[in-house]
């Protein structure tokens, strides 16, 4: 019998075909596929070359929507950036297979009720602004109105969950600022930290001030 045709690396409509995993009982080659939404699903090889098959199941549902709704983001084949952001949002807060799950879904992070509708997240947040992406405040909290911003790829590097808080008086804020103002590479605040500093002083004492009390209290041993 002729070898079934690779078809590793070719794309099906929003499939695209990861690695034959084996065949069906009538002989049928098999085929892992991840969909642009990040899902993967395993697919017979006549279903995908027949167009029978063209993603995990969300083409549907993009229809269904479409047909449903009147706000023109969801049109099939070209979904706005806004919509884009929208679904994704979803899919890592509710699908476990998608690839960040993990820090979302995973654990605990979820979509208020009334983003649910797509309108609703519309009317909320606006559209998507150029180079700006959906952001969380606190990354504790879940996708809603009053914890949502769109932000630029620096503001969310300093708001990820490892940029240490870090209190001085009554005002709290990530070291990274902290950092801004007073110069203090992040090696040497982090290190200070742990060893028990107190963090004004971690964060504002000179190199070279530590370096001469280290050098003083060596003198002062006989």
């Amino acid at each position: 019998m002729q070898k079934s045709h690779d078809l590793t690396g070719l794309r099906f409509g929003r499939l695209v075909v990861v690695a034959r995993i084996g065949r069906t009982e009538h002989r049928d080659s098999l085929w892992r596929c991840v969909c642009d939404c990040s899902i993967e699903k395993v697919v017979g090889r006549g279903t995908l070359v027949r167009g029978r098959t063209r993603s995990c199941g969300c083409l549907s549902r993009d229809r269904a929507i479409e047909v449903h709704t009147t706000h023109g983001h969801a049109r099939v084949n070209n979904h706005s950036r806004t919509y884009r952001v929208w679904t994704s949002m979803w899919s890592r807060c509710t699908n476990p297979k998608t690839v960040c799950w993990v820090d979302y879904g995973g654990r605990g992070i979820s979509v208020c009720e009334r983003w649910k509708s797509y309108k609703n997240f519309l009317t909320d947040m606006g559209e998507a602004p150029p180079n700006l992406s959906l952001d969380r405040v606190d990354n504790d909290k879940g996708y809603m109105p009053d914890n949502c911003r769109w932000a630029t790829q620096g503001e969310q590097s300093i708001n990820k969950r490892n940029n240490r808080l870090v209190t001085i008086g009554d005002e709290t804020k990530p070291l990274s600022l902290w950092l801004r103002e007073s110069g203090i590479s992040f090696t040497t605040a982090l290190y200070r930290l742990k060893r028990g500093w107190e963090s004004h002083k971690a964060i504002f004492e000179p190199p070279d001030e530590m370096q001469s009390r280290r050098r003083r209290g060596r003198r002062q041993v006989p």
